[in-house]
């Protein structure tokens, strides 16, 4: 398979545990879906990344909120860490997936998880990127005119 994303595209985002930077990593991942052109819907991608990093700055107990987006190949992927070395309780995936900050994550992303890193606890998803959406090209004016070739995008549905 052929990947839609040229390694390497990482950001990492150093935000403190506050809940205005929930904000702040909306905008980042907005940015950065629109810098790197990723063939993803960037309001499943805001939306998830705010409701990651709303659980880390609810569930955590370190100064800093670490965020990491990168594009390994055919996904997105958005973790969230902890800088505390407090681990997080030991839940079934189940039971996490019906907490309030993991129910939408579940629902809408390709995968998800939660595992500890060195600097503390951390979760993340992915997003399967979707190859660029078909164009179609204007015709020429009735006149007969010749005109500038201009791509307009057809719109693609979700299914």
């Amino acid at each position: 398979m052929t990947s839609n994303c040229p390694p390497p595209l990482r950001r990492h985002v150093q935000l403190p545990r506050e809940p205005s930077s929930a904000a702040v990593a909306r905008r980042e991942v907005r940015a950065i879906v629109r810098a790197w052109r990723l063939p993803v819907d960037p309001d499943i991608a805001v939306l998830l990344a705010s409701d990651l990093t709303t659980s880390v700055i609810t569930d955590g107990t370190g100064p800093v909120v670490a965020l990491a987006i990168s594009c390994p190949g055919d996904h997105l992927r958005i973790a969230a860490s902890d800088t505390s070395w407090t681990p997080w309780p030991t839940e079934d995936p189940a039971v996490a997936a019906a907490r309030p900050g993991f129910a939408l994550i579940a629902a809408l992303s390709a995968d998800w998880g939660r595992y500890r890193t060195s600097a503390g606890p951390a979760a993340y998803f992915t997003l399967t990127l979707t190859s660029a959406p078909e164009r179609a090209t204007v015709p020429a004016c009735p006149d007969g005119r010749r005109t500038r070739r201009r791509r307009v995008p057809v719109a693609a549905g979700r299914g």
